[in-house]
């Protein structure tokens, strides 16, 4: 979320402001200008609770937190949709409302998701150059 980001570097100049000048109030000398790669280290090292009420720290590779909200465009009735939210992501687990998501008003079974159906005695897969998928 943008407000984590905004909050990230305000904790991290805090944070540098209070190693590399104390006490002193306002910037001091060594703060000007502000070396990137030293706020970059301040900025990793900061962890917080959001304003959206999760923890937000970076990982050991530098990268924020991974949240998603999943939205599905619902049919509701002939001619009216509505976003609904289903699910979420959150710290590497997926967390997903599936009897909300409807793939066809009248159908409330999901289509078959696979490359390509098994074949039938007597048939044989088609290779197609190029494609990862057979046909």
């Amino acid at each position: 979320f943008v407000s984590d980001a905004v909050m990230d570097f305000a904790f991290a100049i805090r944070d540098m402001h209070a190693a590399v000048c104390g006490g002193h109030s306002g910037l001091c000398h060594a703060m000007k200008p502000v070396s990137g790669t030293d706020l970059l280290r301040y900025l990793r090292k900061v962890n917080f609770t959001g304003l959206s009420r999760d923890k937000f720290q970076f990982d050991s590779n530098g990268d924020g937190p991974a949240r998603y909200n999943i939205l599905h465009f619902k049919q509701i009735e002939r001619g009216t949709y509505r976003w609904l939210n289903v699910g979420q992501y959150l710290d590497g687990e997926l967390q997903l409302d599936v009897d909300n998501i409807q793939f066809k008003l009248e159908s409330p079974r999901p289509p078959e998701s696979v490359c390509s159906a098994e074949c039938e005695l007597g048939q044989a897969k088609q290779y197609v150059e190029g494609e990862s998928c057979c046909w």
